[in-house]
């Protein structure tokens, strides 16, 4: 081995090596010596010459570049070309150029070289001083490391550190980038770990980066002269196409569009400020218009966006996402990474110092915004502020002139409207169109609630009534201005359920007139994207409401007017109602229909006092606008709720809770109009007397002072009318019984004449047929002959019917009872007659094809004393009166019922009814309408019955009609009467000595041969004198005296012989029909009556009878 030597300087080393171990000669020595000095020289010309070829190589490259530089301008190809430069000239895998930032103070990567070997990853931001490039760029020198990660002098972040330590290990160098002795970035190359650059790669690299300086900053004043160019055909475009347009949206989008090519960003974002701080958006550009989902309202603070219009300047990010200084929300934030905005700056937009927006530009991370663009924006951004607003001035002149064109609108719609419901209505719909939002109007009341009374659909709740301060209404109302709450669900005014019905916007003024409160108009606009009011709105509303007020004033003031007129036509028509009317019941209605004019008259009612029967009776009411008058009518002096106040105190009353005012003054409610809370009660004044109570109710309408003032001058009216009504009913009442006392005078006259007639007539045929019937009798008992026997029957059989017609006759007449009272129930009377006659008024008609319906209707009454056979009589003569009526079928109702302590009954048929002419006729005797069917006596004796049994019987009927029989029986008790004694047998072998006295001498022959048939001595005298004398003188068994006698009576003679002898029988025989009670013949001395005709069978029972109780005394 051998040393290259070149000169002094050894260059390396000559090494020979055999396989056989050897000895080298001197010689060999000194060839090989030669030889290592001439490889020297070779080796030292060859490094030479490869210096001077990469010397000469890199100069070629400088020289490249300087043409390469000057053939662009544009900064970002320059950079990309001096980025790829680079590595070409030192060998180096890749390359990447920082840019110094002055807001940040970190180097931020604007170009990087894409050829080369395996990709570095450069950090886009170094914050000042980490990293090679970081550490070049402070210390104004050249820095190479073979291993960063090895090298102590380089310093990283954490996360930066963590991504190299992940990348292969390599070789650095960084050297600055000045221009004229300003260090502006720096220019950091990568290769292979343990690389080392020597000081001529670094001078070489120095050189490269000194003239790549020059050239980007060349480049970058080109941009900027350029850039400035076209910044200010854009503003001059942009000024063009903002005054082309006035409608806010067109001119936002123009906006946002004009951007992006000015600034070369991915996207822009327009947002208006809201009076809350919040922000919404109005035109997106670029990436942000086609990404869906991105976010369209901005919290206040939330962003660049946000902290720009908050601090009222720009606001600059390159990576807002790591940027600390920002604030974003979850919902921002990932709204921003689908647009792919990282890079962000935001400035305020400006209108006479006033901030009404923000416009912000978004870009990729690392993207670094300069001072100048930032000046710029801001420029750009005063313009577009310009022409917003006056986009907006002119949209709200817009705006403006359309809401004063609806103003008018709606105030010629409203001036002529004076109904306050359809103005209300009209009044909403208007406010409604004004806005473009739901509306409501409440309107105070009496008690200073605010009541809804129309609003749109979404608008208010009809049974949401507020108090003064409740809610915006209630707060607008109690502090009378105007208010708006653009965020109302977290207003300290918000109520549940408008919060529920998602109001997100609420906006009210009062409506007042001359400082007078008649309620508040609120509008107010749901969802997230509801446009919020502005003050400009509520100046709107201000005049709307004031307009609407004086309108709903005008038609207040009418509505009174009306009323008042209304009122005053009510009174006079109530007036003239009732003057001359002395009807009650037309009377009654009159005054319902008066009051359903102008008040709620579907629940009222009349209640009057009954001065006679101290109670209170209902004569007038109406439940749900029907009349009734169900039972029970009549009630005690406090059992008719608030109406026994106003009794009492003789005051109105007038309550809006029914219940609880009957509590406060502790009586009960009345139960007849359940469910009613408002209530009105005014006494009925006649003069100085509260002679009742007139009340009205309703379940929705309050009744006020002018109802109160109202119904009092109708109730003092309806008393006096009622009053003279009731005069006039006893007055026609006492009229009607004085005529009827005169036709019951006139007809008991009539009947009295006519009996007294009947009576003679009956006397004198009864003695003409007691001869005939008592020899007929007589002659039969000694007949044998058959034929003879028949004819004689014949005669007896017309005496007997001749008898008979007689007491018909008498009948009608008889004014006392001769038969058993006991105590009758009228309804078994009333069932018994309907059986009696069931084959008059079911089977006959049906015969006939016609039905009659018979109804009844039976209370409890108490028992009348009387006859039940005779009542039986008269009700059967009154049904089949009724049926008679009723030739083509209808209805017969008999009823009884208790009425005033008496018991009535009443037989009514729907039949032809009694003309008017011969009304008065139907109690008198043998008139008939049915021709010679009918005997005429029927009504008379029905007349005769009740008369005997202290009843009254009226009749009322209309021709067409039918007729109806009303019978008033008196209370009373059965007394007890002797009733008929039943025959007995005469006693085997008695004789009596018979005394017989008739002025007719041939009905005492007859019945003194009557009784010699019986085996008895018989004395017939005919003068009743003769007769005492004879009784004084002789002892008889029996006396049988006529009534009727010329010189002394029948009386008499009984009289005389109770004198003479007490227990001989007196035995009064009379063609009159006397009626005599036990009580009335032991008074007159008679023990028994007969009636003539006499039968044989009759006459000797009797004296049979007298002869036993005869024997049986002492």
């Amino acid at each position: 081995m051998v040393p290259l030597l070149l000169g002094e300087r050894v260059l390396g080393a000559l090494t020979i090596g055999v396989r056989a171990r050897r000895e080298y000669t001197a010689d060999e020595l000194w060839l090989l010596g030669s030889l290592a000095s001439h490889a020297a020289n070779a080796i030292n010309n060859a490094q030479l010459y490869r210096e001077a070829t990469r010397q000469a190589q890199r100069m070629s490259a400088l020289a490249a570049l300087a043409r390469m530089v000057s053939e662009t301008l544009d900064f970002d190809p320059a950079a990309q070309r001096v980025a790829d430069s680079v590595c070409s000239l030192l060998g180096a895998r890749s390359s990447c150029l920082y840019r110094f930032d002055p807001g940040s103070g970190a180097l931020v990567a604007f170009a990087a070289s894409r050829e080369g070997g395996p990709r570095y990853q450069w950090e886009p931001v170094l914050p000042g001083g980490t990293g090679i490039a970081g550490l070049a760029f402070s210390q104004r020198r050249s820095v190479a490391s073979a291993d960063v990660l090895a090298d102590s002098r380089l310093t990283y972040t954490d996360a930066a550190r963590a991504r190299i330590e992940q990348e292969p290990r390599c070789a650095l160098l960084a050297v600055p980038l000045m221009v004229q002795g300003r260090v502006f970035g720096a220019l950091a190359v990568n290769d292979r770990v343990g690389r080392v650059f020597d000081e001529s790669e670094i001078r070489l690299a120095q050189t490269f980066a000194d003239q790549a300086a020059l050239a980007l900053e060349n480049a970058r004043l080109y941009t900027e002269a350029r850039r400035r160019r076209l910044e200010a055909e854009e503003l001059a475009r942009l000024a063009r196409t903002l005054t082309e347009s006035l409608d806010p949206q067109a001119v936002g989008e123009r906006i946002a569009e004009s951007v992006l090519a000015l600034f070369q960003v991915r996207s822009s974002v327009l947002r208006l400020l809201r009076s809350d701080g919040s922000l919404v958006s109005l035109a997106c550009g670029g990436r942000r218009r086609e990404i869906s989902g991105v976010e369209n309202d901005l919290p206040a603070g939330v962003g660049a966006s946000g902290r720009a219009a908050a601090e009222g300047r720009a606001v600059v990010s390159t990576d807002i996402f790591n940027d600390p200084s920002l604030v974003l929300t979850d919902a921002v934030a990932a709204a921003m990474r689908r647009a792919g905005d990282a890079a962000v700056l935001a400035v305020p937009l400006r209108a006479k110092d006033r901030i009404i927006g923000t416009l912000s530009l978004g870009d990729v991370a690392g993207r670094v915004f300069t001072e100048a663009e930032v000046g710029l924006l801001q420029t750009f951004g005063d313009q577009a502020a310009l022409a917003l607003e006056n986009a907006r001035l002119f949209s709200l002149e817009t705006a403006r002139r359309g809401q004063i064109a609806v103003l008018a609108e709606a105030e010629r719609e409203l001036a002529p409207e004076l109904d306050p419901g359809r103005l209300l209505t009209l009044i909403i719909e208007r406010a409604t169109r004004l806005f473009s939002a739901h509306g409501v109007i409440y309107l105070a009341d009496a008690g200073g609630m605010l009541v809804p009374h129309a609003w749109t659909q979404g608008g208010g709740f009809g049974n949401m009534s507020l108090t003064s301060g409740q809610g915006v209404v209630g707060a607008c109302a109690e502090q009378r201005r105007g208010l708006i709450e653009n965020d109302y669900p977290t207003s300290p005014f918000a109520l549940p359920k408008w919060v529920a019905m998602g109001v997100r916007r609420a906006m009210a003024f009062p409506l007042a007139v001359q400082d007078r409160l008649l309620g508040v108009v609120a509008m107010n606009r749901a969802g997230p994207d509801a446009a919020p009011f502005s003050d400009d709105d509520l100046a709107v509303l201000e005049s709307f409401a004031a307009r609407a007020a004086i309108a709903l004033e005008n038609a207040r003031l009418y509505e009174e007017n009306r009323r008042q007129v209304e009122e005053l036509s009510v009174l006079l028509e109530l007036s003239r109602a009732v003057t001359g009317q002395l009807d009650r019941a037309t009377l009654l209605e009159a005054i319902r229909t008066q009051v359903g004019r102008i008040l709620d008259a579907a629940n009222m009612a009349i209640v009057l006092r009954d001065a006679g029967r101290g109670d209170l009776e209902v004569v007038l009411r109406t439940v749900d606008g029907i009349r009734d008058m169900r039972a029970p009518i009549r009630y005690p002096g406090r059992s008719v709720g608030l109406m026994s106040i106003v009794l009492e105190t003789g005051e109105p009353v007038r309550t809006d809770d029914y219940a609880a005012e009957c509590a406060r003054w502790h009586v009960d409610p009345v139960t007849t109009f359940s469910g009613v809370r408002h209530w009105l009660g005014v006494p009925m004044r006649a003069g100085d007397t509260v002679i009742g109570v007139l009340t009205v109710r309703s379940s929705e309408r309050p009744f006020v002072v002018a109802d109160e003032r109202l119904l009092t001058n109708i109730a003092h009216l309806a008393a006096l009318a009622l009053r003279n009504a009731g005069l006039f009913e006893e007055r026609t009442r006492a009229y009607s019984e004085l005529a009827a006392a005169q036709d019951l005078l006139v007809r008991t006259e009539k009947l009295r004449a006519l009996g007294e007639m009947a009576s003679g007539v009956a006397h004198d045929f009864n003695n003409l047929l007691a001869s005939i019937l008592g020899r007929a009798q007589l002659t039969l008992q000694r007949l044998q002959d058959p034929q003879l026997r028949k004819w004689v029957q014949v005669i007896e059989r017309a005496a007997l019917d001749g008898a008979q017609t007689v007491r018909r006759l008498q009948e009608f007449t008889r004014i006392r009872r001769d038969q058993p009272v006991v105590a009758v129930d009228l309804n078994d009377v009333i069932r018994g007659a309907l059986e009696i006659t069931q084959s008059r008024w079911r089977e006959e008609t049906r015969s006939r094809g016609v039905a009659v319906d018979v109804q009844t209707s039976l209370a409890s009454v108490p028992g009348v004393a009387g006859d039940p056979a005779e009542l039986r009589e008269a009700m059967t003569n009154l049904i089949l009166n009724a049926v008679d009526a009723m030739p083509e079928g209808g209805t017969l109702t008999l009823t009884t019922a208790v009425e005033h302590g008496e018991v009535t009954v009443t037989v009514a048929d729907s039949g032809v009814g009694i003309p008017e002419a011969i009304r008065a006729k139907i109690f008198d005797p043998f008139f008939t309408t049915k021709g010679p069917q009918g005997t005429g006596l029927g009504l008379s004796m029905t007349y005769g019955i009740l008369s005997r049994h202290g009843a009254r019987i009226t009749v009322e009927s209309r021709e067409g009609q039918g007729t109806v029989f009303r019978l008033t029986f008196p209370p009373g008790e059965s007394h007890d009467v002797e009733g008929p004694v039943p025959a007995e047998p005469a006693p085997l072998g008695v004789s009596l000595r018979c005394l017989v006295v008739d002025d007719e001498e041939q009905v005492g022959t007859v019945l003194g041969d009557m009784l010699k048939t019986g085996g008895h001595r018989v004395v017939v005298l005919n003068d009743g004198g003769e007769a005492i004398e004879r009784f004084r003188a002789e002892p008889f068994d029996v006396v049988l005296s006529d009534l009727a006698m010329p010189r002394v009576s029948g009386w008499q003679v009984a009289q005389a012989v109770k004198e003479i002898a007490p227990a001989v029988p007196v035995i009064l025989v009379t063609g009159f029909g006397v009626e005599l009670s036990a009580e009335e013949r032991r008074a007159q001395g008679v023990d028994l009556v007969l009636v003539k005709p006499l039968r044989i069978s009759e006459v000797l029972d009797v004296v049979a009878r007298a002869g036993r109780r005869r024997a049986q005394r002492p």
